[in-house]
């Protein structure tokens, strides 16, 4: 869950940052009750909050994966904890730190459901290809894209977590034997 792009953030009216503050930070706030939870035996469904109006409607419903909560949860905390500090607050949009909270708030949702979260009438470029590795203990190799050949305006996404790398372990994102 690595600092997601403010730039690409949009810069919203009060209401929609207002909005959206309020879903993302009440939903990853219910993630995160939600996890310690069942780590500690009890057991409940972790609530999914009905998505606000600024966000384009998702495909399909949208479902906790619990493969990146026991991976990223400590990351969620963190998140959790920095956002916290905009509650109550008056929310200006073009504030560059919002922004970046934002966006990192928006990328662990969007990996935490693997969906995207997009606001109407926003155009997010796609790679043509997209890769999602995690692997917790690597003792070997991973490699989680290779490409005999590609052109120069090749297009390719790679996200790669990788927990343990042990004695011998390998870890490669994007290998191109050739390029141009």
């Amino acid at each position: 869950m690595g600092a997601a792009d403010a730039i690409a953030f949009p810069v919203l009216a009060g209401s929609a940052v207002t909005q959206f503050f309020g879903f993302g930070y009440a939903q990853l706030g219910e993630i995160v009750t939600g996890w310690r939870e069942k780590r500690a035996g009890k057991s409940r469904p972790i609530e999914i909050l009905p998505i606000p109006e600024e966000l384009a409607p998702v495909a399909e419903p949208l479902v906790i994966r619990e493969e990146v909560l026991s991976v990223r949860f400590a990351e969620l905390e963190a998140l959790q904890e920095r956002l916290k500090g905009y509650r109550g607050q008056e929310l200006d949009g073009s504030d560059p730190a919002l922004r970046q909270a934002l966006a990192d708030l928006r990328s662990a949702l969007e990996e935490v459901f693997e969906a995207e979260l997009s606001f109407r009438g926003e155009h997010r470029a796609k790679a043509a290809v997209y890769v999602n590795q995690n692997v917790e203990d690597l003792h070997g190799r991973a490699i989680a894209m290779r490409i005999g050949s590609a052109g120069a305006a090749a297009d390719a996404q790679v996200e790669q977590r990788i927990g343990t790398v042990h004695e011998g372990g390998e870890a490669t994102g994007l290998q191109i034997d050739r390029l141009g």
